[in-house]
């Protein structure tokens, strides 16, 4: 007994669900043809990189003296990475900068 899922497609490529055939008798699931054609073609990637040049050169570079100078220079980039604008980052880093320093020293 096979039970079918229809295919549904959502607004955004990455939020389809794809259709399977379900096996009931021995619990292994089939894909049809078109749902292993959808997976392998890659149709619904519209990104221009897998990871960013500058998420890669986190792990060599680090965070706080090189990538962080190379953020700021794209705010774009800058907005993406922190979820939020360089204005908000700076404000709220004023805020808290003294306590930053006066922990930093006090021991």
């Amino acid at each position: 007994m096979f039970s079918a899922f229809s295919l549904q497609f959502h607004t955004s490529p990455c939020m389809i669900s794809i259709g399977m055939m379900l096996s009931d008798s021995d619990d292994e699931f089939e894909m049809s043809t078109a749902t292993k054609w959808f997976l392998m073609s890659g149709l619904f990637s519209n990104r221009r990189f897998k990871v960013h040049p500058l998420n890669q050169m986190r792990e060599q570079l680090g965070e706080c003296h090189h990538l962080f100078p190379q953020l700021r220079k794209d705010e774009g980039r800058f907005r993406k990475y922190m979820r939020m604008t360089m204005e908000t980052f700076d404000y709220i880093l004023s805020k808290v900068k003294p306590q930053l320093h006066s922990k930093r020293y006090s021991n």
